[in-house]
């Protein structure tokens, strides 16, 4: 088996810190993001699956998008069989009701901060913000691929429900 390293991980413990050294931290944890577009192997995971194949996600600083979409050599999706909708009228639907809200109380809860405050989180769908901490800013729907980078991503459908 090859070796293998994590390029990004949170920073450790609370993050209720005062406001310069949370961004010094924050600062430190985007370059590391930024180093993974240079990885040759990227494992993610997405927000929905179409039935015609159409891999679907939405993120916020775009670190996720961006990988999937270009800069690692090879790209694997993983998701559970939670994540297959109809259409991508129905993914959004599935990321804006569903997904990004449990997604926010999930990151409230694990770094115990103030960082998600958002109407989404409150009321459990999507109100259309343009809050400057939302994670729904960039949306990236995959079809297929250009020619050359034609084996790039791959999808892997695990037969159980896996995330949100």
């Amino acid at each position: 088996m090859g070796s293998y390293r994590y390029l990004v991980m949170p920073p450790p413990g609370r993050l209720d810190l005062p406001y310069d050294e949370y961004y010094e931290k924050v600062s430190q944890y985007v370059e590391k993001m930024r180093k993974t577009l240079l990885s040759d192997v990227f494992i993610i995971g997405a927000n929905a699956i179409t039935m015609d194949g159409e891999i679907v996600s939405v993120d916020g600083s775009g670190n996720r998008v961006a990988g999937m979409i270009f800069g690692p050599r090879k790209v694997i999706v993983v998701v559970g069989r939670n994540k297959i909708v109809k259409d991508t009228d129905a993914a959004m639907w599935r990321i804006h009701n569903v997904s990004a809200p449990l997604n926010y109380i999930r990151h409230n809860e694990k770094h115990h901060n103030r960082y998600h405050d958002l109407p989404c989180m409150k009321i459990g769908r999507c109100v259309k913000c343009s809050h400057p901490r939302s994670a729904c800013m960039s949306t990236v729907i995959v079809r297929g691929a250009v020619e050359f980078n034609k084996d790039r991503i791959h999808l892997v459908i695990i037969n159980e429900d896996l995330g949100l």
